[in-house]
């Protein structure tokens, strides 16, 4: 937890695409690249699937750092379905996944 002596970047992990851990700059320089951040973003129908590299740990594994994010957004822009992931094969997985069960929903 930070404390009144600590900052965020200083308790905070920061990672790339493979996991690997990387200082406050190389994340800092990463986040500006909007390529290298944007795993994919897919209009399905009425619903926009968007994947993301976060590059910080979310903290919801003990173990594995969770620094990706695939959410659903309906037509008005609420997401409705949110998924992390812990490295860059499992997040591109994912989103293909989102695109194909949001692709079955239609066709139903």
């Amino acid at each position: 937890m930070v404390t009144n002596t600590e900052t965020f970047h200083e308790t905070c992990l920061f990672y790339d695409h493979y996991g690997d851990v990387i200082s406050l700059d190389d994340w800092c320089k990463l986040r500006s690249d909007s390529i290298y951040c944007m795993i994919g973003k897919t209009q399905v129908y009425n619903y926009v699937v968007s994947t993301i590299w976060t590059g910080i740990d979310l903290g919801y594994h003990p173990d594995i750092p969770i620094i990706f994010e695939t959410m659903v957004f309906d037509k008005d822009g609420n997401g409705i379905e949110q998924i992390r992931y812990s490295n860059i094969f499992t997040a591109q997985a994912g989103h293909g996944a989102m695109i194909k069960e949001y692709s079955l929903q239609r066709a139903e």
